[in-house]
């Protein structure tokens, strides 16, 4: 469930009737995390108490101790992987620092502890960074990073691909996003120059004659 409320209220809550916190999202945003019957209990207690909340669909208790099971399977999995350092600057949503490397004990205790994206889009901030491009199914985090922003009182660029959008078509709004912020695009590497045969243009702007070339 999504708690709308102060996080160290959250936190209280979650400790008082057996729940854990499973993601810090956004200032005034915090999820939290448990066992069906736990989670039952904790969201009839918050609609008690006037607390915000929305109950997400969700099959199993992310970012909890209940995954610890699991844990031990997800980290021999991640063992037959290769692992490369990142390209392009990464912050970690366990510690909120970037990170240089990542290997399998890395993603294990991302299946265990709890995600501070609040606190890793904040020090993204601090560092200068001003675009955001969020990749998922759906645009879930888009308010959390608006309120994160404000709350940095950054102005940024915010970006979403999903898949209600047309792959292409999505990639080439965000492209014309970026471009339109002020960001350099490697419009090359998008439509590389190829050589081909020439095409006169009409020498009097007036004539107004419509050509097409296609690409």
């Amino acid at each position: 469930a999504a708690v709308f409320s102060g996080t160290e209220e959250v936190r209280r809550l979650a400790k008082e009737h057996g729940v854990q916190i499973a993601a810090f999202n956004a200032p005034g945003q915090t999820v939290v995390s448990g066992s069906a019957a736990g989670m039952e209990r904790f969201c009839s207690m918050l609609l008690r108490e006037g607390v915000a909340f929305k109950e997400l669909s969700i099959g199993c208790a992310a970012h909890s101790a209940l995954m610890e099971p699991a844990a031990p399977l997800l980290r021999a999995a991640a063992e037959l992987l290769r692992f490369n350092s990142p390209a392009v600057p990464v912050f970690s949503s366990l510690s909120a620092e970037p990170m240089g490397s990542f290997d399998s004990d890395y993603l294990m205790q991302q299946l265990c502890a709890p995600v501070h994206f609040h606190q890793a889009l904040h020090r993204a901030v601090e560092e200068g960074h001003r675009c955001f491009l969020e990749v998922g199914a759906a645009p879930v985090l888009a308010q959390a990073i608006e309120a994160t922003a404000r709350e940095a009182g950054a102005d940024i660029v915010q970006l979403s691909v999903h898949r209600l959008h047309e792959p292409e078509r999505a990639v080439l709004e965000c492209l014309g996003s970026l471009h339109s912020a002020g960001h350099s695009i490697g419009l090359g590497r998008l439509a590389p120059v190829q050589e081909g045969p020439g095409h006169p243009l009409p020498s009097y702007p007036w004539r107004r004659k419509r050509l097409h070339f296609p690409f």
